[in-house]
């Protein structure tokens, strides 16, 4: 039994694509991309034909995890909110922190600089007595002890 395969038609006489931006177009019929790559003009245009360009532009959101956050928010609140989470937090710690890691921020992103250390300490002791300022402005005020 012979398998049929459908017939091709040349490559030559398919049309050309309009030019690319940012690709330059040599007159031996091969382009060079974007990364410095040389290849066919047939190949390349057949490479990017192939691309989605009506799907969802990069970097958007996903809908449906977005969807599936608000239902378990929904269902959090309607079983206690943060009492519940403080009474699961008791009865099962491992999977409480392994959900509390899970939220916890993978990349921070900060300046950081290197300071003599008298220079450390004049900073510590600045941070020290804005500290004890707002303690004393919350303290003088409505403190409930």
């Amino acid at each position: 039994m012979t398998k049929l395969t459908p017939r091709r038609r040349p490559q030559k006489d398919l049309p050309l694509m309009e030019e690319q931006p940012g690709v330059t177009y040599h007159d031996d019929g091969t382009v060079t991309t974007k990364k410095g790559k040389r290849m066919d003009r047939r190949a390349f245009e057949a490479l990017i034909s192939h691309r989605n360009t009506k799907g969802r532009p990069k970097g958007s959101p996903d809908r449906i995890p977005g969807q599936v956050k608000a239902m378990v928010e929904q269902a959090l609140w309607e079983l206690g909110g943060v009492d519940y989470l403080v009474r699961q937090a008791h009865k099962h710690p491992v999977a409480f922190l392994s959900l509390l890691a899970k939220l916890i921020p993978t990349k921070v992103d900060a300046d950081v600089t290197f300071a003599e250390a008298g220079e450390l300490e004049h900073i510590l002791q600045a941070g020290r007595a804005r500290v004890a300022a707002m303690k004393g402005k919350t303290d003088g005020a409505d403190s409930v002890h």
